[in-house]
């Protein structure tokens, strides 16, 4: 189900002037390097979905330039308390 939904999501995503960036994460420490260099370029309105959302999630759209309006899909939530704490920290720097 949650990949039938991503796909959906991205075949929405897709469109004449919409590109959409895939990110394996094969390789953490280079997949990390470049989700951050891709987050850096981005400006705007931007629109992502990933299967999974949980703090560490979060702390990675620290990468994305200060004004930048994110829409984020995802499918599985986790939180333990510490997803809220950071989403609230994130909140609070706007």
């Amino acid at each position: 189900m949650a990949l039938k939904l991503l796909r959906a999501a991205e075949d929405r995503l897709k469109g004449d002037s919409d590109a959409v960036t895939m990110i394996r994460s094969v390789l953490g420490v280079i997949a990390t390097a470049r989700l951050h260099d891709t987050f850096a370029l981005f400006s705007g309105a931007v629109r992502f979905a990933t299967r999974y959302l949980d703090a560490k999630s979060l702390q990675h759209l620290d990468a994305f330039p200060k004004g930048t309006t994110l829409k984020y899909l995802t499918h599985n939530v986790t939180d333990n308390g510490t997803t809220r704490a950071v989403a609230q920290a994130f909140a609070a720097k706007e």
